[in-house]
């Protein structure tokens, strides 16, 4: 074996050596960086699973707080800015000309309500 052949051969093994090694040494962080990934994945999925349950569990909560807020705050609201219902001067003769015509607008009122209920039932029945 000559000098050349013998240099050759030790910088070919050399160079198989840290060539080798770069390789494993990517592989590993190949890997490393594989494992963090799937790591935060998990994490994440975990983290959106839970709020997905707290979600879904406080939702109803949610609803019932925010309705019976809404339901107090239409008791106490005084209306400030009701605007009249304006009619022209011969209607409103017509309408005072009906004998106790509150009382029978209250009673039609009503009966519209009661129609309006049973509507719904039948309809929601069907």
């Amino acid at each position: 074996m000559s000098v050349e052949e013998l240099l050759q051969s030790i910088l070919d093994g050399i160079t198989n050596f840290f060539s080798g090694a770069f390789a494993t040494l990517l592989t590993g962080i190949e890997n490393i960086f594989h494992v963090v990934v799937d790591f935060f994945i998990a994490i994440i999925y975990f983290i959106t699973y839970v709020f997905g349950i707290f979600h879904n569990l406080f939702t109803p909560i949610q609803f019932i707080f925010y309705f019976l807020k809404d339901v107090l705050a239409g008791f106490t609201e005084t209306i400030t800015n009701a605007t009249p219902i304006a009619f022209g001067s011969d209607v409103l003769n017509i309408l005072n000309a009906i004998p106790n015509f509150t009382i029978l607008t209250s009673i039609v009122g009503g009966i519209l309500i009661v129609l309006l209920v049973f509507g719904s039932l039948k309809y929601l029945s069907t």
